[in-house]
């Protein structure tokens, strides 16, 4: 049984739904740093599609990580 939960466990960190997260987290942490920094807390995040991907961490290195300026004011 426990051979099983070490072979799960090691199975389920290359699941890219897992990988996911961590980057996840990292990535609206660091928009809304670089957000706050460049427009002085005046942006808002976009979420959208994006080219398809297998989800490790090799595929979003390559994307922009420069902010998008919008064209509205922050949420009240």
């Amino acid at each position: 049984m426990v051979g099983l939960c070490i072979a799960h466990t090691r199975d389920l960190r290359q699941d890219p739904l897992i990988i996911r997260g961590p980057i996840g987290e990292e990535a609206i942490e660091s928009a809304v740093i670089a957000g706050h920094e460049k427009y002085d807390g005046d942006f808002e995040l976009r979420i959208g599609p994006c080219a398809p991907s297998d989800g490790t961490e090799a595929d979003h290195s390559q994307q922009s990580t420069q902010p998008t300026q919008s064209t509205s004011t922050s949420a009240p």
